[in-house]
């Protein structure tokens, strides 16, 4: 973060931010990282089975203010225990990450396990 200041930081990751309070990596204090006011980081962890974004109040997460925090752990058709989907928005020139939304899945379309090889 520190290396990117004034920049945008984009981290994709198998744990959300509520993982991450209280753990040190390498000294380092990622959450405390990841709301720096000096850095644009837009976050994405998975782990848990659905898709939302943290200001949604459905992620589960923990806020990493003033910069934003997606939960996007969609089964991938494995289980069906939260919304499935992904996560969909541009990435300007600058490097800005801007008009992120989630796209929410049909159980009938993600999520059909009956096919499965037992």
């Amino acid at each position: 973060v520190a290396a990117n200041r004034g920049g945008n930081l984009l981290v994709l990751s198998h744990y959300p931010t509520d993982y991450l309070k209280g753990r040190r990596a390498g000294g380092v204090d990622l959450f405390r990282e990841l709301r720096s006011p000096h850095v644009r980081v837009t976050y994405f962890g998975g782990h848990r089975h659905a898709t939302a974004g943290h200001d949604s109040g459905q992620a589960g997460t923990e806020s990493i203010y003033p910069n934003d925090n997606w939960l996007v752990g969609g089964g991938g058709g494995w289980a069906c225990d939260g919304q499935q989907g992904f996560v969909v928005g541009q990435v300007l020139a600058s490097g800005k990450v801007v008009h992120l939304r989630p796209v929410i899945m049909r159980d009938s379309e993600c999520c059909d396990v009956t096919d499965a090889v037992g």
